[in-house]
């Protein structure tokens, strides 16, 4: 009398394609999570910059930074200048005068920026 203790070739396979279906449901959604990561390392750097500046505010008796790079490596380890959002990209705007952080466009505008993935105007940021 034989036992068979192991699976067939159909058993593995039908296991097989049932790990690759539910794998490819997994990863189906990846692009929008992409697009909503992107926008949210967007306001997380922007955080990050007005955090600095006001660290940098209170320590040298309420100057503001002449640029970005004057935060660095005391209060930033480094100044990205360039952004990319999950529907545009654009240039990262400083205010010497107020202290201000913004996005900008390309060409250095804030009025034609288009909406994130949520609705909300990238010049809200």
């Amino acid at each position: 009398m034989r036992v068979n203790r192991g699976f067939t070739l159909i058993e593995l396979l039908i296991v097989i394609s049932i790990i690759g279906i539910l794998a490819g449901m997994i990863m189906t959604p990846a692009p929008g999570l992409m697009n909503k990561s992107r926008d949210a390392r967007i306001k997380q750097t922007l955080t990050s910059f007005r955090s600095a500046i006001h660290g940098f505010w209170m320590v040298n008796d309420g100057k503001y930074p002449r640029t970005l790079e004057e935060l660095k490596p005391d209060f930033i380890n480094e100044v990205p200048v360039i952004w990319r959002g999950a529907t545009c990209s654009g240039i990262i705007y400083y205010d010497k005068n107020n202290g201000n952080v913004r996005l900008a466009d390309k060409d250095g505008r804030f009025d034609n920026l288009p909406v994130d993935g949520k609705g909300v105007n990238y010049s809200k940021y």
